[in-house]
Formats: C-alpha cells, sequence, structure tokens
C-alpha cells in the first residue's frame, strides 16, 4: 500500500527520507487424525517472497491424502510462497499396502498390523521367518518384484478367509515342518489363494491342509523335493 505526507506553510528547503519495513506472514499448519505435519523454518513470521516448507508424516499404515486451506494439491513436502497469511492443513487416509522392509522391519510385523483389506507387499531378499496368519480376514501377502526374489522358510494360516500368498519361494530346510500349512481356514466363498510360488525342501509335507477347510487354491507353483507329499490334505478339506 501506499502513503503520503502532505507539507503545509512550506518556507525552505526540507530534506525528507522514507523508511520501509518488510511485511511479514504467518503460517499456522494443522494435521487431521493419523498423521503430524512441520513447518521449515519454524518461526512465528516469515518475510514477504520467502519460501516456507510444509511436510507431512503420515501414521504408520497411513498416507497423505491432500493439502487444505488455502492450498491444495498432494505434493509432500510442500513450498509455499509467503505474500500472505497461509493456513494449511493436512488429511490422511488409510493406506492399505503395507511394504517390508520400508515400513515394517519384518514380515510378521506387517502382518500383525494388517487390517481387513490390506496388502503386505514384500522387497527382494531372503527373510528367515515362519509366517504366522492367525483369525484374519480379507488379506494379500505379496513378493515385490521377479520370480522367486522373495525367500521365506514357510506360512501357517489358522482360522483364517480370503488370503491369498503370491510370488514367494518357500524355503523350509531345517525348519522341522511343512512349507505351507492351512488350518480351518477358507470358506465356500472365500478361498486361500497360493499363487507363483514355489515350496521345496521340507522335511515333512510341502502343503498341508488340516480341516475342516474351505476351497485352498494353488495356480501357478511349483512343489518339490518335500520329504513327504507335495500336497496333503487331511480330514474334510477341499
Amino acid at each position: 500500500s501506499s502513503a503520503s505526507y502532505t507539507m503545509s506553510s512550506v518556507m525552505g528547503n526540507h530534506t525528507i527520507r522514507a523508511t520501509f519495513l518488510v511485511k511479514t506472514f504467518t503460517v499456522t499448519a494443522t494435521a487431521g487424525s493419523n498423521g503430524t505435519v512441520a513447518v521449515s523454518p519454524q518461526q512465528q513470521s516469515y518475510n514477504c517472497g520467502t519460501t516456507v516448507q510444509v511436510t507431512a508424516t503420515p501414521s504408520l499404515g497411513y498416507k497423505l491424502s491432500g493439502w487444505g486451506g488455502d492450498t491444495s494439491g498432494t505434493a509432500n513436502p510442500l513450498t509455499v510462497p509467503m505474500y500472505k497469511n497461509r493456513s494449511i492443513s493436512a488429511t490422511f487416509v488409510i493406506d492399505h499396502n503395507l511394504t517390508v522392509p520400508a515400513e515394517f522391519s519384518t514380515i510378521q510385523a506387517a502382518i500383525n498390523f494388517a487390517r481387513p483389506g490390506d496388502t503386505v507387499s514384500v522387497s527382494a531378499g531372503t527373510y528367515s521367518e515362519q509366517l504366522s496368519i492367525t483369525s484374519m480376514n480379507s488379506l494379500a501377502l505379496v513378493a515385490s518384484g521377479s520370480v522367486d526374489q522373495v525367500t521365506i522358510k514357510g506360512v501357517t494360516i489358522s482360522q483364517s478367509s480370503s488370503i491369498t500368498v503370491k510370488g514367494f519361494d518357500i524355503d523350509a530346510s531345517g525348519t522341522g515342518t511343512n512349507g505351507i500349512t492351512v488350518t480351518n481356514s477358507g470358506t465356500a466363498d472365500t478361498a486361500i489363494v497360493f499363487d507363483a510360488i514355489v515350496v521345496k525342501n521340507s522335511s515333512s509335507d510341502g502343503i498341508s491342509i488340516l480341516g475342516p477347510s474351505g476351497p485352498v487354491r494353488l495356480v501357478n507353483s511349483r512343489i518339490y523335493s518335500n520329504a513327504l507329499n507335495g500336497v496333503n490334505m487331511v480330514y474334510n478339506a477341499d
């Protein structure tokens, strides 16, 4: 804005000096449930023409849905030019894709955290884990990358439904048990699905299905070098 000064009764020479101050503005950043926001640099006010960075950090199992207030979008972190006072909010939603080891250090930790409808995505590597999926509904356990790039020791599924295990190399060497055990799981409409897996080197069965269990589907998979049966179905298993 402009300012003026009126001189009256000018009778001689005058020296006039104008002093200017930089305008400053504020940032108010808030987070919804399941996350936090941080402003950098953290100051009470910011000079006009500078920029501020606002970073959203979701809680585990959540992701940034978008920014609100006087800005929009999903960029994170968000760079904000300061030419007015800013009020910024972050909204978070459930992230149904849980990643190992980026978010969870072990596959079992991700399984234990998982909610119905979640997918646990596992990056390439060898994981010395015998996994347990118990009393869960609607979970996908997926090996990322190309075939045979994620190795685990075994999987036990109990009292669960709508479970998919895809892309794993299950090497049961030294475990003294089955590569896969399915117990009392699945219904007529909620199958247990094993897709593109390898099951090998078990001192017992490759896959043991103990009933009563619903449909267990084995798709595009290889089962070999197991001491007893490749697939063993016992007591009213479909």
